[in-house]
């Protein structure tokens, strides 16, 4: 027969008391992830639709010759040949926008004009960028100084606007384009 003295109790107590720190801490986990979650579902969904219905803000790229490929420029007046076109906002140095590429040439092979707009970004760096993965832009604007990222309120990149043709924005997408986002997209572009 085992007698249980009154050790055995007082470590059992011990360690009940041990677990009750990780027990809180493991809550308090659990109540960050959820606010975090749900504050920037809200931010994102705040701060795409402030821009929707806006005009998209003027600007005007020139033609440029990078290492001998030549890139066509674009503006505003682009955006009136077709019923929506994509303004991306991309970068070599970013890994979000080598996994959307993919999905930029897809709805590009489409005939979706999508415009890039290359944020802050070295030439050599940009060119070599679309010779490995493909260049889905019809035309593309270098923003070298990020001057027109401010104007057009870039978080960061990437980022993908829809404007419609009266230069106004439809929608606006902050982070990389998904396979959803491309079945929205190419939903738009055929008017169902």
């Amino acid at each position: 027969m085992i007698v249980e003295g009154r050790g055995v109790k007082k470590e059992n107590k011990k360690n009940f008391f041990y677990l009750i720190p990780l027990f809180l801490f493991l809550i308090l986990i659990y109540f960050f992830y959820e606010s975090l979650q749900r504050d920037s579902n809200n931010l994102i969904q705040q701060n795409s639709s402030v821009f929707t219905g806006k005009a998209f803000p003027k600007i005007e790229y020139q033609d440029e010759e990078v290492d001998g490929t030549i890139y066509s420029g674009f503006g505003n007046i682009d955006f009136q040949k077709n019923e929506i076109s994509l303004v991306n906002i991309w970068a070599s140095w970013c890994t979000p926008c080598r996994a959307e590429h993919e999905y930029l040439m897809e709805l590009s092979d489409l005939s979706i004009p999508i415009y890039g707009i290359n944020y802050r970004d070295k030439y050599e760096n940009a060119n070599s960028f679309l010779k490995e993965l493909g260049n889905p832009y019809s035309g593309i604007g270098f923003d070298l100084d990020g001057v027109s990222a401010v104007t057009l309120g870039i978080f960061g990149v990437p980022e993908t606007i829809i404007v419609g043709r009266d230069g106004n924005i439809v929608k606006k997408y902050l982070g990389p384009i998904t396979r959803i986002q491309a079945e929205e997209i190419k939903s738009m572009w055929m008017g169902i």
